[in-house]
């Protein structure tokens, strides 16, 4: 793969240990997923797959099934998911109000994924 003329640089890096120039490819097709549908994590890479919801269907015991399917599936070095999930958590906690606005499900989800980071801190256990 080549970089190509209509490929723009979104970002430049001269970090000691994180040289690197990052190009959008032109091409890349966009891809809609509603959530994670499994994460499996080994010490080299992981292996994320994710879902969309096809259909709510009504099992006729009060409460309506959602039927997912799978709809793309990542593997990924275990390092680059590692700073990838704590460059998320970074930006949520510190664009909190801005993201979350009246939306008290997001802002409730921020809430529990900074309560496991407090409880797994090192200076917990």
């Amino acid at each position: 793969m080549a970089i190509e003329s209509d490929d723009k640089l979104l970002i430049s890096s001269r970090e000691p240990g994180r040289v690197s120039d990052l190009y959008d490819n032109a091409k890349l097709e966009a891809l809609y997923v509603d959530g994670v549908g499994q994460i499996l994590m080994g010490s080299a890479v992981s292996r994320l797959s994710f879902f969309s919801t096809l259909d709510l269907e009504d099992q006729k015991i009060g409460v309506l099934v959602e039927k997912r399917k799978l709809d793309l599936k990542l593997v990924i070095p275990t390092i680059a998911l590692v700073e990838f999930a704590a460059g998320i958590l970074a930006s949520a906690i510190s664009e909190r109000e801005a993201i979350t606005g009246p939306n008290k499900a997001l802002n409730e989800s921020i809430e529990r994924a900074m309560a496991i980071i407090k409880t797994a801190s090192p200076a917990n256990g």
